[in-house]
């Protein structure tokens, strides 16, 4: 394991519904699928994804562009 490598980060939070002051639960399961070859859903291709195969699927800047989509 490389010791350079950042820790992971928390899980993120989900933002608080306007009906209810309590903080959203962590968000605990992430699935993501190619729908254009599993139109079936059968193969999350984020279970057991390292790092490397997050950042080849493009999590990173999909999470980047959610979170941002969260506070507009």
């Amino acid at each position: 394991m490389d010791s350079s490598a950042e820790p992971p980060s928390p899980p993120p939070r989900y933002p608080a519904s306007p009906r209810s002051p309590e903080p959203a639960p962590l968000l605990t399961s992430r699935e993501y699928y190619d729908l254009a070859k599993d139109p079936h859903q059968l193969t999350d291709k984020l279970y057991r994804a390292t790092p490397a195969q997050e950042q080849a699927l493009g999590i990173p800047a999909l999470a980047a562009r959610l979170a941002a989509d969260r506070v507009s």
